[in-house]
C-alpha cells in the first residue's frame, strides 16, 4: 500500500505528465495532424488502461509509469476535447464548453462516494503524516475515517480500493465504445481541406496583422487560467484541511462534508452556467462570477477563521463563483481568435502549473499557519 507521501508524488507526477501530454506530440500536434475522432478514441483507451492499472501496479516505480501514461492521455484528450467543441459550435460554444467542464465537477463529487465503501478501516502509521505533511489533504475521503472515531464494524477491513478504480475504468468504457460506434457511422473531421500554395501565401499575409493580437490574448488567457486553477484546486483540495487546522478545529467528518458542499455548488453552478449561457454572454458570466468571488474572498479573510457559519457559506459561494469561469474564459477568447489544438495545449499546460499550487503554496504551510489558505484565496481572486 502506498503511503500518503507516495500518493502526493503520484499526484504531482500526474500533473506534470498531463502537461507533457499537452506540450509534446501526444497533445496539440497529434490532434492538429490526425483525425480528431481517432485521437480521442486512443486517448480514452489510454485512460481506461491507466485507471485500471494504478491500484494493481505493485510498486511505486510502476505506479509512476502508469500515472505518466494516464497523464499523457488525459492531457491530450482535454486539449482535443475543448477544441473539438469549439469547432462544432463556432457561433456560441459557451453552453457546450460549460457542459464539458461540468463533467469535472461531477467527477469530484462522485469519486469520494465511489471510493468510500472500499477504503481500509485499519489504522496505519500514515495517519501521523497528516501532521508532518498536510499537503495531501486533497484526498477528502481520508476524513471519513478519523482516528478517534469508533467504527461499527467488529473487525478492521483492508482496502479494496482497486474495485473503485475498476468501476471508474468501466465508466470510461461507455464514452469510448460510443466514440467507436460513431466513428464507424461518420468518420469525418472538422479540419478544413488543405489549401494550395497561393491560398496559403495570401493567408499568411492576412494573418501577419492578427498574429500579435492572437499571441497576446492567448498569453493573457494562459496566465488567467493558471491563476484560476490555482484558486480552484486550493479551494477544493485544502478547504477540508483548513477547517480542521484553523481556530475553529472542526471535526474531520464535518470538514469533509464542507468540501462536499463546495463541489456540489461547483458542479451545480456549471449546470446553471450551461443553461444561462444561451442568453448571457461569456463576458457577463465572467464579471458575475468574479463579483461573487471577490465578496466571498473578503468575507472569508475577515471571518473565515472565527465563524463556522461564515466558512460554510464561503465554501458554497466559492464553488458557485468558480464553476463557470473556465468555460466562460475559453469561450470569450475564441470569439476573438481561432483556437487550434496547439494553442489549447498551452492553456492546459498552464492549468497544470496552477494545479500544483495547493501543494506548493498552501499545503506545506498549513500546519504552522492555517490562515495561508485564506491569503492564497484572497490574492488569487483579486489578481
Amino acid at each position: 500500500m502506498l503511503s500518503k507521501r507516495g500518493l502526493l508524488w503520484l499526484k504531482l507526477g500526474r500533473t506534470l505528465n498531463l502537461d507533457l501530454g499537452c506540450f509534446g506530440m501526444v497533445g496539440g500536434k497529434l490532434y492538429d495532424t490526425y483525425n480528431t475522432q481517432v485521437m480521442s478514441i486512443l486517448t480514452m483507451v489510454t485512460a481506461v488502461a491507466s485507471v485500471l492499472m494504478i491500484p494493481i501496479s505493485g510498486n511505486l516505480a510502476l505506479a509512476h509509469f502508469v500515472v505518466f501514461v494516464g497523464g499523457v492521455g488525459f492531457g491530450a484528450f482535454d486539449t482535443g476535447g475543448n477544441v473539438w467543441i469549439i469547432k462544432l459550435w463556432p457561433q456560441n460554444s459557451s453552453p457546450a464548453l460549460q457542459v464539458f467542464h461540468l463533467s469535472f465537477g461531477i467527477g469530484c463529487l462522485v469519486a469520494p462516494l465511489l471510493a468510500e465503501p472500499f477504503l481500509s478501516t485499519i489504522p496505519t502509521d500514515d495517519d501521523e503524516l497528516v501532521t508532518d505533511n498536510p499537503v495531501i489533504f486533497n484526498e477528502s475521503t481520508y476524513f471519513l475515517y478519523p482516528t478517534n472515531q469508533t467504527h461499527n464494524s467488529t473487525l478492521p477491513v483492508e482496502s479494496r480500493v482497486h474495485y473503485a478504480f475498476a468501476i471508474a475504468s468501466g465508466f470510461y468504457l461507455i464514452p469510448m465504445i460510443s466514440m467507436i460506434v460513431l466513428y464507424f457511422i461518420d468518420n469525418s473531421d472538422f479540419k478544413p481541406p488543405k489549401k494550395n500554395h497561393l491560398e496559403q501565401a495570401l493567408d499568411k499575409e492576412e494573418a501577419a496583422e492578427d498574429v500579435r493580437f492572437s499571441r497576446v490574448l492567448l498569453g493573457l488567457l494562459a496566465a488567467y487560467v493558471c491563476v484560476y486553477v490555482a484558486l480552484e484546486c486550493s479551494s477544493g483540495q485544502m478547504i477540508t484541511a483548513y477547517a480542521v487546522k484553523c481556530d475553529l478545529h472542526l471535526a474531520k467528518t464535518t470538514a469533509s462534508r464542507m468540501a462536499a458542499v463546495y463541489f456540489l455548488c461547483f458542479a451545480g453552478s456549471r449546470v446553471i452556467a450551461a443553461l444561462i449561457a444561451i442568453k448571457v454572454t461569456s463576458y457577463q458570466m465572467l464579471v458575475g462570477s468574479h463579483a461573487i468571488l471577490a465578496v466571498t474572498a473578503v468575507v472569508m479573510l475577515m471571518w473565515g477563521n472565527s465563524s463556522e457559519a461564515v466558512l460554510w457559506a464561503c465554501a458554497a459561494l466559492l464553488g458557485l463563483g468558480q464553476g463557470p469561469i473556465y468555460g466562460a474564459a475559453v469561450a470569450w477568447t475564441v470569439s476573438y481568435i481561432n483556437m487550434s489544438n496547439g494553442m489549447m495545449s498551452l492553456i492546459i499546460v498552464t492549468a497544470g502549473v496552477g494545479a500544483m499550487a495547493p501543494s506548493l503554496l498552501v499545503g506545506q504551510f498549513l500546519e504552522y499557519n492555517p490562515s495561508v489558505f485564506l491569503y492564497v484565496c484572497f490574492v488569487t481572486v483579486m489578481e
